[in-house]
């Protein structure tokens, strides 16, 4: 009976911390994202993006950045997936990109520059939340591992 009880008190509190998630409707935007072992949300702002539509910025506690921006025709998934698609087609002049990780809708980059053979890491992911585009995408990371774990927190926004 104790092992009955025991485990009726520790499964709510199991689920409610593999389900902890943060709101980001007081943002503009009706979704929600999860957290990451390693990466805290410092702070959060709205702004209007370079697109005249809403964007949020999530400021995490590795001075890095998440940026979630609402797209609008005509900028639309599809336009900006086939603009990725473009881009690692053609050469580009004293860098080389790579694509870490490329499917339909997400994309990690590694650019490196053959002047001193540094690299800088971004992702891109592309999603319908709530039957609005988003473009969800990183500040430019000189760490991949770093990249990677941003990756992985911004893939939990629905």
């Amino acid at each position: 009976m104790k092992k009955l009880l025991f485990i009726g008190l520790l499964l709510p509190l199991v689920l409610w911390a593999q389900n902890e998630r943060t709101d980001l409707s007081t943002y503009g935007i009706g979704a929600t994202i999860g957290t990451h072992s390693e990466l805290q949300i410092e702070k959060m702002e709205q702004r209007e993006s370079d697109l005249k539509t809403t964007e949020v910025r999530i400021y995490l506690s590795n001075q890095e950045r998440i940026d979630l921006i609402q797209l609008k025709k005509p900028m639309t998934i599809a336009v900006t997936r086939a603009q990725f698609g473009k881009m690692f087609s053609q050469k580009h002049k004293g860098i080389k990109l790579k694509a870490l990780v490329r499917t339909a809708n997400e994309f990690l980059i590694q650019r490196t520059y053959d002047s001193d053979g540094r690299s800088i890491y971004k992702f891109l992911i592309l999603r319908v939340i709530k039957g609005k585009e988003y473009m969800i995408e990183s500040t430019e990371v000189s760490d991949e591992s770093t990249c990677r774990q941003m990756f992985d927190l911004a893939k939990t926004i629905r």
